[in-house]
């Protein structure tokens, strides 16, 4: 199975991306794991609630640091499992902080290739303030947490820029999704 790595920063447009690829029918591998912060943490339909969760770690590193040693490597049990099962051309594995963590990412996550989705930060600034209902002081704290956009892009393989409307978005994620099935069904598990 050809694996990708699929990463970005806060309202970048990540969502958005992977559903152009689910209706192109390529799997996407998100784990939504729910952990020690209680029933607080999910919505009302049981999933987690990333708002909540995102402020809880962008205030408190040590819970942030918890939270990374407990998932990461139950994510990446789960991660490989699905991988190996998955019967779509090529997977994505949507990895929202991938270059936050110390490790390489190609064989932490068992990738061939890693895609970033980026966007200006005024755009970062707007989505997610719109979909978290969030301060703009708040979503500022947390992108001065991630890795910075000028380094993301150096480590990509392959970027989408979504500055535009949503049909431009989809045309890029198409043309990727074609060049995407022009490598060997591999991955490195």
């Amino acid at each position: 199975m050809f694996v990708v790595g699929l990463t970005g920063g806060i309202g970048s447009g990540k969502s958005q991306v992977t559903h152009v690829f689910e209706t192109l029918g390529i799997e996407i591998i998100f784990e939504k794991i729910i952990d020690h912060f209680g029933i607080n943490i999910l919505n009302q339909d049981n999933t987690l609630n990333r708002h909540k969760l995102r402020h809880i770690i962008f205030q408190n590193s040590e819970e942030k640091k918890w939270l990374e040693q407990l998932l990461h490597p139950l994510i990446r049990i789960a991660v490989k499992e699905k991988i190996k099962h998955s019967i779509s051309p090529y997977c994505i594995v949507e990895i929202p902080l991938l270059f936050e963590s110390a490790q390489d990412p190609y064989k932490t996550y068992i990738l061939n290739r890693i895609l970033v989705v980026d966007t200006e930060e005024k755009n970062q600034l707007l989505r997610t303030q719109k979909r978290d209902n969030a301060s703009q002081e708040h979503v500022e704290n947390i992108i001065a947490q991630q890795i910075s956009r000028e380094k993301r892009l150096t480590l990509a393989d392959d970027i989408i820029t979504n500055n535009d409307d949503i049909e431009t978005l989809k045309a890029k994620v198409k043309k990727l999704h074609e060049y995407y099935l022009t490598f060997p069904k591999k991955s490195p598990i």
